[in-house]
């Protein structure tokens, strides 16, 4: 597997140890979301895609997590979350 950045690669190799300690499970790689908006006419508009780092489900919180690991985070990624974040109700948490 090749990761973008070292900080990638060492929270993959993390959450790879936290499954294998019955954690984490359901671990995926670059999950993507559509990025739909709507118009004032009720007409969907795809326009294009958000890729996260990792989409896993914490066991201890009992919940799923979408997850992207950031050195700098610019405007277009922060605008990408909020339109998941609106259309699909996910919060992407940042590491």
């Amino acid at each position: 597997i090749v990761f973008d950045s070292k900080a990638e690669a060492q929270y993959y190799a993390e959450l790879l140890l936290r499954q294998k300690a019955g954690l984490v499970r359901d671990i995926e790689l670059q999950p993507e979301y559509r990025l739909i908006i709507i118009s004032e006419d009720d007409i969907p508009h795809d326009c294009g895609a958000y890729r996260a780092d990792f989409y896993f489900f914490d066991v201890v919180q009992g919940k799923g997590r979408v997850v992207d690991v950031k050195g700098t985070d610019l405007p277009l990624s922060k605008l990408k979350r909020k339109i998941v974040t609106a259309r699909y109700g996910i919060d992407i948490e940042l590491a």
